[in-house]
């Protein structure tokens, strides 16, 4: 499977596309790990989790960034009610 990147900026960096990986390993059962690549398509540049392996920080990781988007909504919540 290959999960197209579209997004001129930002470039996809290796931590991003780590963290896509990791969500698409877990969205995706029975899908062969060495068989899901990103794919930058802009840069022409592609990515597996062979190639940015995981490192065991990626539930924290998205778990952090999520609370981080759910306290900025707040905010703006209260801004414009």
């Amino acid at each position: 499977m290959i999960y197209p990147y579209f997004s001129e900026i930002p470039a996809l960096t290796k931590e991003a596309a780590r963290l896509g990986l990791y969500i698409l390993r877990e969205a995706i059962e029975g899908f062969p790990e060495e068989d899901i690549r990103i794919f930058d398509v802009l840069r022409s540049n592609s990515f597996s989790i062979g190639d940015v392996p995981f490192q065991g920080d990626e539930p924290d990781i998205l778990s952090a960034r999520y609370q981080a988007l759910v306290s900025e909504w707040q905010k703006l919540k209260e801004e414009y009610p």
